[in-house]
């Protein structure tokens, strides 16, 4: 075989495989799809892919989101534009298909599957956590996590499982991996369980759903901030600070929400948390002079 024939199969296997994507570019997210309809890559933006102090986060190397039997025969792809979603139709002979809703801004994605199968989530080298140290180490890391009931649950990836927990976990709202600041949650169709793969050394969160062949699947890939968890879904929020104490949560979750509304006045992150600490320090000088003044109690009594 000569070199030029040789090189003109590599260039055509190159553009049958870029034909073979598609890609999806909103204000928040980029996407590409493979040509059967599974998710292959995707990089979430906060609070925009354009603009000052952008944040970026890749989930997944290769497949986000993958649906087992969305495989062989001839895919057909068909897109149309909703309102204020891009909507792509994958289809096959025999009738299995995905229909994917992607909105023009947010991180909420809607499908309808039918004949292919619950999908399996991979998180990928790109979302394993970054070295720190101490207390940082332990925000830093990797987690399933799963709201079944009203309750939030986080599981680590290098967690040793119970036999039901290996069985599968029941999930009537959300289930999937999170890190410090991003998550990748799947709604699935009722009755829905999900199996997880965790085991000592484990580095990359996998699900294994279990659910109907047919029905709609709810998909949030975007950044654990409240404003954006609450547009997604109702409840989605309740994971913020899931891993405290309640009592600690809701302190968190005030210091929070005042120090976005010292933001709105003072255009300045670093400003404003100097703002907060200040605020704080006032606030706390009431339990100060207490603590003060049992403290001295304590020193008379001992003299």
């Amino acid at each position: 075989m000569s070199a030029r024939l040789l090189l003109a199969l590599v260039l055509l296997a190159a553009a049958t495989a870029a034909r073979a994507q598609t890609t999806i570019t909103t204000e928040t997210l980029r996407l590409t799809f493979d040509a059967r309809g599974n998710l292959a890559t995707a990089i979430a933006c906060f609070p925009a892919c354009v603009g000052d102090e952008v944040r970026l986060q890749q989930f997944g190397d290769g497949m986000v989101v993958g649906f087992p039997n969305a495989e062989g025969g001839a895919w057909r792809l068909s897109e149309r534009t909703d309102g204020d979603h891009r909507e792509l139709l994958f289809e096959k002979p025999g009738g299995a298909a995905l229909h994917w809703r992607i909105p023009a801004r947010g991180y909420l994605l809607e499908v309808e599957a039918r004949g292919v199968g619950a999908p399996l989530l991979r998180s990928g080298e790109t979302f394993r956590p970054r070295e720190a140290a101490g207390f940082g180490d332990w925000l830093e890391q990797s987690r399933y996590l799963l709201i079944d009931g009203g309750k939030v649950r986080q599981i680590g990836l290098d967690e040793a499982l119970d036999s039901d927990q290996a069985a599968g976990l029941t999930v009537d709202a959300w289930a999937g991996y999170r890190n410090r600041y991003w998550t990748l949650l799947a709604s699935p169709p009722q009755p829905g369980s999900v199996r997880l793969s965790a085991a000592e050394g484990q580095l990359d969160a996998e699900l294994q759903f279990v659910a109907p062949a047919d029905g709609a699947w709810s998909f949030y890939l975007g950044p654990v901030e409240p404003r954006a968890l609450e547009d997604a879904a109702v409840g989605l929020s309740d994971i913020l600070y899931a891993g405290l104490w309640f009592w600690l949560r809701w302190i968190c979750l005030g210091l929070f929400h005042l120090l976005a509304w010292i933001k709105l006045a003072i255009p300045s992150w670093g400003l404003a948390i100097m703002a907060l600490s200040l605020l704080v320090n006032i606030l706390m000088l009431p339990l100060n002079r207490i603590a003060d003044r049992f403290q001295q109690q304590v020193n008379e009594t001992e003299e």
